[in-house]
């Protein structure tokens, strides 16, 4: 992409924006003005003991020159309105230009790192190509030893696995034994109390019944028969159901 050239420079100067005052300013503050920038643009104050291109110092001269003299400045005030526009719209112009030069150049420092990134990305896959290139050549001992490399390292890896698995494993049956032992011995405990209550109930049950039917043995000898009510009765007074069931049994 072409730089293009700046706009040109009106025809006409504009003297009292050389000077830096305004279109009103009075004489005496023309003479200032033009102490002030002759100082500043002078070529011994820019660039001492240097020979340089004095156009500004010269721009100041030609200034104060017109605007000192009454005729003179009288000519150029009755087109300054027009040579005001110009410069406004030059200045305009100059603005644009320098906004379109900084984009230009944006783009063209973009373009060239977008240009060193392929370059130092073909170099890459070049030189990766010519390693590999490498390996091929050494033939099957290297690539065996490479290979050779690679299958060792993942056979460690397998077998580190394969006992973090074995651990783990094992702990999970050590577990799984421990619990079952744990309700063995609590059914057996179980089991154990059921048996000894079994025992208890049927060893009172068993004199109780024994106590009844030697009442009712008792009573028939005699020819008395109790009945159901007095046999529960009975039964109460012993505090057991099982009881009263079996001495129905024994009266009948």
């Amino acid at each position: 992409m072409s730089p293009t050239a700046p706009p040109t420079e009106p025809t006409t100067r504009d003297y009292y924006a050389d000077l830096g005052i305004p279109f009103t300013a009075s004489t005496a503050a023309i003479r200032r003005a033009y102490h002030r920038r002759a100082q500043e643009t002078h070529p011994d104050k820019i660039a001492p003991g240097q020979t340089i291109d004095a156009v500004e110092f010269r721009q100041v001269q030609t200034a104060y020159s017109v605007l000192s003299s009454p005729i003179q400045r009288l000519f150029y005030d009755n087109e300054y309105a027009y040579v005001a526009q110009q410069w406004a719209e030059y200045r305009a112009s100059v603005l644009l230009w320098q906004q379109d030069e900084e984009r230009r150049r944006r783009e063209v420092e973009m373009e060239r790192e977008k240009a060193s990134a392929i370059a130092t990305r073909t170099k890459e896959e070049a030189e990766g190509r010519e390693r590999l290139g490498a390996v091929f050549a050494a033939g099957d001992n290297g690539v065996g030893e490479l290979g050779e490399g690679f299958g060792q390292e993942k056979n460690g890896e397998r077998d580190e696995e394969d006992e973090k698995e074995g651990e783990v494993e094992n702990g999970e049956e050590k577990e799984g034994e421990e619990e079952e032992e744990e309700e063995e011995e609590e059914e057996d405990k179980e089991e154990e109390e059921e048996e000894e209550g079994d025992t208890s109930d049927w060893n009172q049950g068993a004199w109780v019944n024994w106590e009844i039917r030697q009442h009712v043995k008792n009573a028939s000898v005699l020819g008395y028969f109790p009945t159901e009510a007095e046999l529960r009765q009975v039964s109460k007074e012993e505090g057991t159901y099982l009881s009263y069931t079996a001495a129905l049994d024994t009266r009948r």
